[in-house]
């Protein structure tokens, strides 16, 4: 499988080196300038390997698409017609190509940092030539590993540039050069009136890498959170309980941090459970990635709205809830779809409820059918994320005792849902609705529901495994239902 996903992508390159090739080809007959522009060169200088290539040339974008299509085969759409920027994709590769602004050095002038403000003939990068037009210092400040805009109002023409900024600086190793950092921050208010769209694309992307706890430091440390998560800087210096040692901020700081280390580095875990969640994250889209990420950095907004100091002690009862009611606002903000926003509310408003289920000493099948059932497809990542605001309570944690046993907790669970679905998260019912509703002589409604969930929870369970007992369970579950509503 190795050698078929290198063929693939090699396969992938060499098709976009051809399509490159061919539209070098055309510009030469025509006489007309091609450059290769921004990350491609960033990351040519680096070494590292990227999936993006930008180009401007000096004539509408639209003249050479269809020798390129009749060619190839290849599609293209408009990115932007006003600006004249074109995608054309083939074989999953895409390359931009762009229509030039005005003068080649007035071009680079107009982008973010110097790193991404060079530019190279396309036939100079095809044949890997070292000659790169640099008028902004740019691969001197590569050389020194700085982030620097390439003028001093780069950020306030196009704000969410200041996002693009962190995801450079914790994805390529750099350093923000300092004498420019003001720059940046005082554009981030502007950030909170960008399109949201881009806004939130650049923010899943800081979010979900591996180095995404360095990012939420620099978007505190430049403004941007307070722009754009007003919520996230409420809970700045707000302090808690005797059971967690740091204020809610940090609290939800290092446990984003955690939770980085456990669903994407799998520390932490058995092996078992490591492997679970290998399965899990490789197996979610980009977006949902991203809205899980958010979710685990934004689980106790609801805390500082909730604080109280009854008889002397600090509480936030009901945190969780108002927390999830609040991300209905954050969602709208960031442009998530319903699904995300789904999520979003789900994650926060369910973070405790399997250590919940856990201190009532009865954590058998039943409990984990009623757990999988209510919290629906974020189960497994707010499982996870129990260890990370575990973790995040205070120091030494990793080494307690009672840290490991939530470990086996947490495997019990992963089991249930990885190795025991169709048993208990989502047993086959022994009886229909219909069933149920001509077995008690009764019209279906409302009540009906509730004995369905009682009976998949006694058959997870292992209460319940014949038809005969089902119905047994039945007449049971209905009489106390009727007492119950008696009694009321």
């Amino acid at each position: 499988m190795a050698h078929l996903f290198v063929f693939r992508a090699c396969r992938k390159e060499r098709a976009l080196m051809n399509m490159l090739e061919l539209l070098q080809s055309e510009c030469e007959k025509a006489g007309i300038e091609c450059f290769v522009v921004g990350g491609a060169l960033r990351d040519r200088l680096l070494n590292v390997a990227t999936p993006e290539v930008d180009l401007a040339i000096a004539t509408d974008p639209g003249q050479m698409v269809e020798t390129l299509r009749e060619r190839t085969g290849c599609s293209a759409f408009w990115l932007d017609r006003q600006r004249g920027i074109l995608r054309i994709s083939y074989l999953d590769e895409a390359f931009d190509l762009a229509l030039l602004s005005g003068p080649l050095e007035h071009d680079l002038q107009q982008r973010d940092f110097t790193i991404n403000a060079m530019a190279q003939r396309l036939e100079d990068y095809l044949n890997q030539s070292t000659e790169i037009i640099d008028p902004y210092g740019g691969r001197g400040d590569l050389g020194k590993r700085l982030l620097r805009p390439v003028t001093p109002d780069s950020m306030q023409a196009d704000p969410v540039r200041i996002l693009r900024g962190v995801r450079l600086l914790i994805t390529r190793d750099l350093q923000l050069h300092e004498p420019s950092a003001g720059f940046l921050r005082e554009a981030s208010h502007l950030i909170s009136s960008s399109p949201a769209e881009r806004v939130s694309q650049e923010l899943g992307r800081i979010l979900t890498c591996a180095n995404a706890p360095a990012g939420v430091d620099h978007l505190h440390h430049l403004g941007v959170v307070d722009a754009l998560l007003p919520e996230v800087s409420a809970m700045r210096g707000v302090t808690q309980n005797k059971y967690h040692q740091y204020t809610v901020d940090d609290h939800a700081n290092k446990a984003f941090a955690a939770f980085v280390d456990v669903i994407q580095r799998h520390q932490f875990l058995t092996e078992r459970a490591a492997a679970w969640a290998a399965e899990y994250w490789s197996g979610i889209t980009q977006d949902i990635r991203y809205v899980i990420m958010l979710a685990a950095w934004l689980h106790d907004i609801g805390k500082p709205p909730t604080r109280a100091v009854r008889n002397g002690k600090v509480t936030f009862y009901g945190h969780e809830h108002t927390g999830s009611a609040m991300s209905k606002d954050i969602a709208r903000r960031l442009r998530l779809s319903r699904q995300q926003a789904d999520l979003l509310q789900a994650f926060i408003k369910y973070h405790m409820y399997p250590m919940q289920l856990w201190r009532t000493g009865k954590l058998d099948g039943r409990l984990l059918h009623r757990y999988y059932h209510r919290v629906g497809s974020v189960g497994v990542p707010v499982v996870l994320f129990t260890l990370a605001d575990h973790l995040a309570k205070g120091e030494a944690i990793a080494e307690s005792e009672q840290f490991r046993e939530h470990l086996q907790v947490v495997e019990r669970f992963l089991e249930a849902w990885f190795e025991h679905s169709s048993d208990v998260v989502s047993p086959r019912p022994l009886l229909t609705g219909d069933e149920i509703a001509a077995l008690l002589g009764q019209q279906p409604g409302p009540w009906l529901q509730r004995i369905k969930e009682l009976l998949l929870e006694a058959q997870a369970g292992g209460q319940v495994a014949e038809r005969s007992q089902a119905e047994l369970f039945v007449r049971q579950a209905a009489q106390e239902n009727e007492q119950g509503r008696r009694s009321r």
